[in-house]
């Protein structure tokens, strides 16, 4: 019996599954870079096999789904929403764009004039271009998606870290409604959640 070993020892064991949670530091990284960072050693070619084979699972519960976002990062978002909503279309355009510039988004002002901001704009707008219903549909939730990755991949919009999240989730969500394709009021909705933003003349 020398030299067949013990059956029982020679067999392979599966390592164990292990967790990894990213914070918002690295929440604008990409997955393989995640992995060459966390697996010191391993050979990159190791780390592509396993994320084609599916080894590698990425979950997308957010930072952002659990803790709450800086109250800066807050009010800046709420001032693109306050731009959208004005009732006077260039005052509206123009306070838009310069929360578009304060949250760190525009990375170029030449792009604002392209067809790609100008569709992007337009549909982010929709829902809320409007005083009655808006029918918010699954070809809505998909146009968003797509100006807004043709408005990146132009590079005059950038996601910045504090943000990138948030922006993913704004289309996560634009999606579920998108299934659900309900008719509201979406506009009335907004402003009796963060108001028009106008001052008050004293």
């Amino acid at each position: 019996m020398k030299g067949l070993g013990n059956a029982r020892g020679s067999e392979r064991r599966t390592p164990a599954a292990r967790t990894a949670v990213v914070g918002e530091e690295g929440a604008d990284q990409r997955v393989d870079n995640f992995l060459l960072r966390e697996l010191k050693g391993v050979p990159r070619s190791h780390i592509y096999r396993l994320l084609r084979g599916g080894e590698v699972r990425v979950n997308f519960l957010d930072y952002g789904c659990v803790v709450a976002l800086d109250p800066e990062v807050v009010r800046r978002d709420r001032e693109l929403w306050y731009g959208i909503l004005h009732e006077d279309a260039f005052t509206g355009a123009e306070r838009f764009r310069m929360a578009l510039a304060e949250q760190g988004l525009l990375v170029r002002a030449d792009t604002m004039a392209s067809t790609a901001h100008r569709d992007w704009e337009r549909a982010l707008a929709a829902p809320l271009s409007t005083h009655g219903s808006f029918r918010w549909t699954r070809g809505y939730a998909a146009e968003f998606a797509e100006v807004t990755r043709r408005v990146l991949a132009q590079g005059g919009i950038a996601l910045p870290a504090p943000v990138l999240l948030l922006w993913r989730q704004r289309l996560g969500v634009a999606a579920v409604i998108g299934m659900l394709e309900p008719e509201l009021p979406f506009r009335r909705l907004l402003v009796d959640q963060i108001g028009t933003g106008r001052k008050a003349l004293r």
